[in-house]
């Protein structure tokens, strides 16, 4: 496989206010079209850092990408660096200007003094169309290294990368790398390792990569190779073995989420979800949402929040809350029965919880969780401990909601 280097360029990554989330989107769209990742740099907004890390990466590597500081501010000097690095200057293109004009009036603006920059590139730099911004793909090459230059703006730089660097400028490399991740919730990592080592111990020309999140762990499978649909096939195969092992902690094999698997299930069978919340503020109900057609089994979401809300819009007891408290199972089960009668769904989800960090007892600490799940003719009712941050406890719980519907609706009629 090819060899590629990734520069990441900006103070504000350096200093961690902001993540850097472009070069997994690079090194994942890139290892499709046979590059593997070698290194990944970090320069700050300054010429020197930007030419440091550039005489580095492309010493080792086929390919070499950089984001950031393509802009028309003081701190955009990737251009410049550029310059210098391979021994050019600057060439103002009046049809790139042009161009950006037009953009930038259609947006309802006038252009201004720092947009004419956006029309300056290296002189002897092939330029790639950005159908998402004004900044311009920049690509060069020294000594059989091809270096590409992009917006720091995630958008930007997908719509450069994917849509007019690799279908012009690449080609299959001979090897690459086929992964395939397989999603598990409801189990830990070391849970999870000691239920397939065994089994996947048996495949000695894969790697396994455990990938655990407050929501779940993915096993992601990988091989090098030089037939992709074979190895697509041997892994699916391995997958499908891990699946049969365990049923109820896999949810999904590939690329769909759980709250994909959970709406297709709902659409395979023609059923109805609502869901009532307390903790979570409507967090499943967006997780549902998220999913491209949705409104065929979603009916309606109740966020009661307060005591009242769940009295008055669910048909809680007065006296259930005084005496339970919020968090409980009885008062989700109430919210449950209140949220299939007036949503006149198939199913309901109902939540109520410590998200934290303050709120938390010793009899009901922080994290503590009471889930509902079920239909009118039956009802299933969890209690989790989850963490001490509350947005992950969010996240979590709605995590665990969603599998419960999912394993209510497979236990009612099958996958």
């Amino acid at each position: 496989m090819k060899k590629l280097a990734t520069i990441s360029i900006g103070d504000e990554l350096l200093n961690g206010s902001k993540l850097d989330t472009n070069c997994n989107f690079i090194s994942n769209e890139l290892n499709n079209v046979g590059y593997e990742t070698v290194m990944r740099l970090t320069a700050g907004d300054t010429k020197a850092s930007i030419l440091s890390s550039l005489n580095y990466a492309i010493k080792n590597a086929d390919l070499v990408t950089i984001t950031g500081g393509l802009g028309p501010t003081h701190d955009d000097v990737t251009k410049v660096a550029l310059c210098d690095y391979f021994e050019t200057s600057l060439k103002y293109y009046d049809d790139v200007f042009n161009e950006i004009q037009t953009w930038i009036v259609s947006l309802g603006r006038n252009p201004n003094i720092l947009d004419k920059s956006q029309g300056e590139y290296p002189e002897n730099a092939t330029l790639l169309h950005n159908s998402k911004g004004t900044a311009k793909g920049i690509l060069l090459s020294k000594d059989g290294t091809i270096v590409l230059s992009m917006p720091g703006v995630p958008r930007e730089m997908k719509a450069i990368l994917v849509e007019a660097f690799i279908p012009k400028f690449t080609s299959l490399s001979d090897e690459r790398i086929v992964s395939l991740n397989i999603k598990t919730i409801g189990i830990t990592e070391m849970m999870l390792f000691k239920a397939i080592h065994d089994v996947l111990s048996l495949y000695n020309d894969i790697t396994v990569a455990y990938l655990p999140r407050h929501t779940g762990v993915t096993v992601r499978l990988s091989q090098r190779t030089l037939d992709e649909q074979r190895s697509q096939r041997y892994l699916d195969s391995i997958a499908l073995k891990m699946k049969e092992m365990l049923p109820n902690q896999i949810y999904a094999i590939g690329k769909m989420t759980l709250s994909s698997v959970v709406g297709a299930l709902l659409t395979k069978h023609h059923l109805t979800v609502s869901t009532s919340e307390s903790c979570t503020g409507g967090l499943v109900a967006s997780h549902i949402t998220d999913v491209p057609g949705s409104s065929y089994y979603f009916n309606t979401s109740y966020i009661t929040y307060s005591n009242e809300a769940k009295i008055k819009l669910l048909d809680v007891s007065e006296s259930s809350l005084k005496e339970h408290g919020a968090v409980s199972e009885e008062t989700v089960s109430q919210m449950l029965d209140g949220t299939l009668k007036y949503s006149g769904a198939d199913y309901a989800i109902a939540i109520s919880g410590i998200a934290g960090p303050d709120g938390g007892t010793i009899e009901k600490p922080v994290g503590l969780v009471y889930i509902a799940c079920g239909s009118k003719t039956k009802k299933t009712i969890k209690r989790f401990q989850f963490f001490k941050d509350r947005i992950i406890n969010k996240e979590a719980a709605a995590s665990a909601a969603l599998n419960l519907l999912r394993l209510e609706i497979i236990a009612d009629y099958g996958e």
